[in-house]
């Protein structure tokens, strides 16, 4: 089976700061933790104020089993409650090779 990067990008809420944003990523990562094929993720941050969440899993059925999840718990809406909804965006890529 091919690996799957997730890439999700989005911006937070004005009135949402950086801690508010690390805290409910790390409630994302303990429900994710818990999915069947999570390799690894990691967050970051541009000087813009767009955040990128690099997930990376072991195959897209994986994923969208996370995102069904996620979609669905309490956690999720959480997130979805402190960024600017209209600048989230998820895409799914297939690993191809690595240096």
């Amino acid at each position: 089976m091919t690996k799957v990067f997730e890439i999700v990008k989005y911006k937070a809420l004005t009135s949402v700061t950086d801690e508010e944003i690390l805290d409910v990523s790390t409630k994302l990562q303990e429900l994710v933790t818990s999915q069947k094929g999570l390799v690894s993720r990691t967050l970051a941050k541009s000087e813009d104020g767009e955040w990128i969440d690099v997930v990376i899993w072991e195959s897209l059925e994986d994923a969208m089993k996370a995102a069904e999840l996620i979609n669905t718990h309490p956690v999720g809406g959480e997130f979805m409650s402190k960024v600017q909804v209209e600048t989230v965006t998820m895409k799914h890529y297939s690993f191809q090779q690595g240096f």
